[in-house]
């Protein structure tokens, strides 16, 4: 039996994503050139792109970023500044979905795997002040779900409104980045 080696992984993973991301610039091609495909589109609007980031957000198997999706909400009519709002707000409410989730397995890992809670806890508490930073970058610049980071700090303990602020910032910088980025790629394609 043939062995998967890592190099296949990530050629797979990244044949994916491209194949995606030429499907959603066809897609946005005909919901531009398609007035039933627009009001369609346009019928879900910002609370769809608000959906749409909220279950994006949750799915840690197959991490596609909302924000793929952005040339096909601009051809249907919506606003890109408020298209990145809607999409930072999916991710939040995600992101707490993600540290309720944590909050919740904290007892079953408590006394399931007290050696893990006492390593991850003792790892938050040891670098508190550092939090806010780790929070942001990991946010902003990893393209992994967040909730790698957040669930671990909700079982140490560590309350969400301490993330708040920090997913804001990096979450906006994501999101504003893949956003106006894959917006500028469609129009130098279509």
């Amino acid at each position: 039996m043939a062995r998967v080696t890592t190099t296949s992984k990530i050629l797979f993973a990244v044949i994916i994503i491209v194949l995606i991301l030429t499907g959603s610039f066809f897609l946005a091609a005909y919901v531009r050139d398609s007035v039933a495909a627009q009001a369609l589109v346009s019928q879900f609007g910002y609370i769809g792109v608000l959906m749409l980031a909220v279950v994006s957000g949750l799915n840690a198997f197959i991490p596609i970023p909302a924000a793929t999706f952005t040339a096909v909400f601009t051809a249907a009519g919506l606003t890109l500044p408020l298209i990145v709002v809607m999409l930072v707000l999916g991710t939040i409410i995600a992101d707490f979905t993600g540290y309720i989730f944590g909050r919740w397995g904290r007892e079953l890992i408590t006394h399931k795997y007290p050696r893990t809670h006492r390593t991850v806890t003792s790892a938050a508490q040891k670098h508190r002040r550092w939090l806010p930073f780790l929070i942001t970058g990991y946010a902003a610049f990893i393209p992994f779900p967040n909730e790698a980071v957040i669930i671990p700090l909700a079982l140490s303990g560590i309350r969400f409104e301490m993330m708040l602020i920090p997913l804001l910032i990096g979450n906006t910088i994501n999101q504003a980045a893949l956003a106006y980025g894959i917006q500028n790629i469609f129009s130098w394609f279509f």
